[in-house]
């Protein structure tokens, strides 16, 4: 047993690569001009080593994190797949001087809910814990002076692609009023980790799938289609369009009884796992209702799986008969 590194502070957020002897660690710095703890970064390459030395990122300094924010321990440090880099999380910085007066008057405890709200009061309540840890996501290139912001909110959720060459942010603030009526609209953003560009790539998507495995393609459904876009490039692919154009194909979940102008898709996609190919689940419009067919699809094999699939109307139906005919 050695000490790879000794001080009064408290360590956190362990964390060793994969397959690896690459360990990473936060380190609590605190300040009395903060309520808030911020945290040094320390990551050993291959800690079998003897003598071998941290590369840090000190908190005692103010540039390693943009102005006004700092590491945090509510996200535990992650390593990229070759070791080169580490994704923390960030969050603003709390100074005694803007914390609230102690008063002896009694605090009130009458909840208002105002209609800019996009969360109801006991919603509030709920994630009010979540919420005071969430995390800005942050990459340090190991070795480096400080660390590249990637999300810009700590509302928004942020996610590192496979192959550690891009990360995704939602952005939802322009759909605030359709987000109390469950219209999760939302716009995505790419970033590129390499030069920290941001563009914009999909705009009041509802249902999005997120990424395939190889981390190259995003998946959404329209309301009508699957939709694919290539990250690094922009293009655009619609799955669907010669079966729901000409082959009276139909994705949509219509026994779907939200309030909602945009119905979701029948299920969720799923990706294989090289991404060369995506199976989905999809209604032949041609048998009539009640009873239709289901089929699942590959699409770029074009393998099709039938299945029956059947309505809640006719299960309710069927449901009402057995009841009727125990009450004879």
């Amino acid at each position: 047993m050695r000490v790879l590194d000794a001080s009064s502070s408290i360590y956190r957020g362990l964390a060793w690569r994969l397959a690896s002897t690459d360990l990473a660690v936060l380190r609590s710095h605190v300040t009395k001009e903060f309520v808030d703890t911020a945290h040094t970064i320390l990551a050993w390459a291959n800690v079998n080593e003897a003598n071998v030395t941290p590369r840090l990122l000190d908190a005692t300094d103010a540039s390693i994190a943009p102005a006004g924010l700092r590491i945090t321990d509510y996200r535990r440090p992650s390593w990229s797949k070759d070791g080169s880099s580490l994704y923390v999380g960030l969050r603003q910085r709390e100074p005694v001087a803007d914390q609230p007066k102690k008063s002896e008057d009694k605090v009130s405890d009458v909840e208002i809910w105002h209609t800019n709200d996009v969360h109801v009061i006991p919603e509030q309540r709920s994630a009010e814990q979540r919420d005071a840890r969430a995390t800005m996501l942050a990459v340090w290139r190991v070795g480096d002076k400080k660390v590249m912001q990637i999300g810009s909110d700590v509302a928004e959720t942020s996610a590192v692609l496979e192959g550690d060459a891009y990360a995704t942010e939602t952005d939802r603030k322009l759909y605030a009023f359709g987000q109390k009526f469950g219209r999760r609209d939302q716009d995505l953003w790419v970033i590129d980790l390499t030069s920290s560009v941001r563009r914009k790539v999909l705009t009041k998507v509802r249902y999005y799938f997120g990424a395939d495995p190889t981390g190259k393609r995003l998946s959404w459904f329209d309301g009508h289609d699957y939709w694919t876009v290539d990250v690094a490039s922009g293009a655009r692919t619609n799955l669907t369009a010669s079966l729901t154009g000409g082959q009276h194909v139909d994705f949509v979940d219509r026994d779907d009884d939200h309030p909602t102008n945009v119905l979701p898709s029948i299920g969720s996609p799923t990706w294989s796992k090289d991404g060369g190919r995506t199976r989905r689940r999809f209604v032949e419009t041609r048998v009539p209702p009640p009873v239709r067919q289901a089929h699942q699809t590959d699409w770029l094999r074009g393998a099709r799986h039938r299945s029956r699939r059947e309505t809640s109307t006719a299960r309710r139906r069927r449901r009402r008969s057995s009841y009727e005919s125990r009450q004879r």
